[in-house]
């Protein structure tokens, strides 16, 4: 199990994280909360207005205009969605859904637009739609009575192994790894993943496919068998403003060599270790003591420097362009100016300069130039808040 800041992580944990890891340690890792936010707390009333006008509460609601006549309201309100990854447990809420779960509908606020594009490329949207197409399988699977929301011809097209979401775990000796297959045979000969969204599936993509190396080499280890592999992939697209199925299916198959296995266990060790190692620094508590001196001395240098500033201003008002020197114990202070020229050259010479630049490029792109590398180090420190 993952040591996470949370107990799940969540769709908005994993924005972030994508697009700010600096923002997403902050708010998760040092638990320091971002600003309130106008939008923010709107978006978060209009939920809730939905949610207890659906409940039957009698009250004033601040609905869009014309919300409750454009908008046919499904029983399933701020529905929680959790579901085990294995390594992690995800968490979510669809703010509205219908019985089946086959329209989900999510509601937003705010001043910047939303459009057909960002929609089709929402992980959000296209998480909540994997989840609940791996969640209604299994109940199929254990023989739950109600309605499915399955893909076209999904239940004359697959077969269903009576493994279901199998939990694979095995212990490497220095760490345990653990995971789960989507449907698997009874002797765990085929094994197979169901993949949706808009990003396609293809062939290429399956054999260099981690997860499926991964299982496979777990197999092998336990079973002494190489499963064959099946990715079944099923299209969704967008029409209006909820998610459906198309009638795009497209299976890959295929089955790992021994070389691929052994490279897969490399690459799975070598990552564990790089992980243990990072951590082992991270506990070490002479490197926190250290950095924590680092830390408040940098904050009184630039406390000082900010300070300095303020009197080189101070002093450069009163002596402008003359010249001064005074002795301070035994440190000597001169003051001086003088002009710093700099030079616009010819068009010609610019547009040289210009393709000199361009061809260090190409050398660079070809492997004619020779590559030097330079090891920088970045120590920072910020304002928490």
């Amino acid at each position: 199990m993952l040591k996470l800041p949370r107990p799940h992580l969540s769709i908005s944990q994993i924005n972030l994280w994508e697009s700010d890891p600096s923002a997403y340690m902050k708010r998760y890792f040092l638990n320091i909360p971002d600003a309130p936010s106008q939008m923010m707390e709107f978006g978060k009333q209009f939920a809730s207005d939905i949610e207890d006008y659906v409940k039957g509460e009698k009250r004033d609601f601040n609905f869009p205009p014309n919300f409750l006549q454009d908008i046919y309201l499904y029983p399933h309100v701020e529905y929680k969605l959790e579901h085990n990854f294995g390594e992690f447990k995800f968490l979510g809420y669809i703010d509205n859904a219908s019985e089946n779960f086959g329209i989900i509908r999510d509601f937003k606020t705010g001043t910047a637009a939303w459009t057909q594009d960002r929609l089709k490329n929402s992980l959000q949207m296209m998480a909540y739609s994997l989840i609940l197409f791996k969640q209604q399988t299994i109940r199929y699977v254990k023989g739950e009575q109600r309605d499915f929301n399955f893909p076209p011809n999904f239940l004359q097209d697959i077969y269903l192994y009576p493994h279901v979401e199998y939990k694979l775990e095995h212990d490497f000796g220095e760490f345990k790894f653990i995971g789960y297959i989507d449907n698997a045979s009874e002797n765990f000969g085929i094994i197979r993943d169901f993949k949706t969204g808009t990003a396609v599936w293809t062939q290429d993509r399956l054999e260099n496919s981690l997860q499926m190396m991964a299982y496979s080499l777990i197999l092998f280890k336990q079973q002494t068998i190489l499963p064959t592999c099946f990715i079944d992939y099923y299209k969704t697209r967008i029409k209006g403003k909820s998610m459906e199925w198309t009638d795009v299916h497209e299976t890959y198959k295929h089955t790992f060599t021994m070389q691929d296995l052994a490279k897969t266990e490399i690459r799975i060790r070598k990552a564990a270790e790089e992980i243990a190692e990072a951590y082992e620094l991270h506990c070490d508590m002479q490197i926190y003591f250290l950095t924590e001196t680092y830390t408040d001395l940098d904050i009184f240098i630039k406390q000082a420097t900010y300070q300095r500033d303020i009197i080189r201003k101070k002093i450069e008002d009163k002596l402008q362009n003359s010249r001064y020197t005074n002795k301070f114990n035994d440190k000597i202070l001169s003051y001086s100016t003088y002009e710093k020229k700099s030079y616009t050259h010819s068009l010609e010479l610019q547009e040289r300069e210009e393709q000199l630049a361009a061809q260090k490029k190409q050398e660079i792109l070809y492997g004619v130039a020779t590559e030097e590398t330079k090891t920088i180090t970045l120590l920072t420190v910020k304002d928490a808040k």
